[in-house]
């Protein structure tokens, strides 16, 4: 396997919401666990984008449906505007 794939294999059980130990048992590598955790390494970022990645689908279907009129979305999407504002300080 080489290092792209392995790299790209991470990312898509990141999106998944596996924990990296849970990357590492999947990939038969226990040691990738130890990687993803530690910043600065590709295992890391690619960890992290997954992360990311699944994040930004579910924050775009509730903006669509928001905008659509959903009143659950529009409060879920005001919960997300407020959590940014607050972290903006």
């Amino acid at each position: 396997m080489t290092a792209e794939t392995t790299l790209e294999q991470i990312t898509q059980y990141a999106e998944l919401q596996f924990s990296p130990e849970e990357v590492g048992l999947l990939m038969r590598d226990p040691d990738l666990a130890v990687a993803m955790q530690k910043k600065g390494t590709a295992e890391y970022e690619s960890y992290r984008r997954g992360l990311l990645m699944a994040a930004a689908v579910i924050r775009r279907a509730i903006y669509t449906q928001a905008k659509s009129g959903s009143t659950v979305a529009q409060e879920d999407m005001q919960v997300l505007i407020e959590s940014k504002r607050h972290m903006r300080g």
